[in-house]
């Protein structure tokens, strides 16, 4: 009996560390679709001269590469749990793990190359400009860093309503849209 209970242990052992494994796989076809965007791009009527989501292109899936190094994917969907979202499990899709939160009319949808990193966030709301939503998405990336959360969070307020402007704080590119009742904070790149 002991031999069995042996041998089923080393099985398991060796599934475990094959899915664990499995998780830092690199990437190495190029999509031939452009990554979805979120539930909410759809039903967000944004001027047709903006541009989609970036496509997705190949991509080695390592830490460092991450467009947003500061942060995990939990920093994103936790600090949005905690404000009453709905959070999603996170879904590979075209060579990126995704998850997406939404209440009421704000959605946003988290990117990363790997299970634990984050390069891209899109924040979508339906009710106005959704200045304080945004300006609390900008924060996010900057979770240890309260100077910058109190930079990013005065230039989206400072933003809020323009039709499009970017800019980059600390390394991290920032891309605020608005038009009518919809408007959206799009944070990191997809590479």
């Amino acid at each position: 009996m002991k031999k069995k209970t042996g041998a089923l242990t080393g099985i398991l052992g060796t599934l475990i560390i094959c899915l664990l494994c499995g998780l830092n796989r690199t990437f190495a076809s190029k999509p031939e679709t452009e990554l979805p965007t979120s539930p909410a791009a759809t039903a967000a009527s944004l001027p047709t001269d903006t541009a989609p989501a970036p496509a997705v292109e190949a991509a080695t899936a390592t830490k460092s590469a991450s467009a947003i190094p500061s942060i995990l994917p939990v920093d994103v969907t936790g600090n949005l749990e905690e404000k009453g979202f709905t959070c999603s499990e996170v879904e590979e899709q075209q060579g990126y793990y995704v998850r997406d939160c939404e209440k009421n009319r704000m959605f946003v949808t988290v990117y990363g190359r790997e299970v634990l990193s984050v390069d891209f966030i899109d924040a979508i709301t339906l009710e106005g400009n959704g200045a304080d939503f945004l300006a609390f998405i900008a924060t996010i990336p900057f979770v240890e860093n309260s100077e910058l959360q109190q930079q990013a969070r005065s230039w989206v307020e400072e933003n809020s309503g323009s039709k499009e402007t970017s800019t980059t704080i600390n390394g991290v590119y920032f891309l605020l849209q608005s038009q009518s009742d919809t408007a959206r904070l799009q944070i990191g790149e997809l590479k």
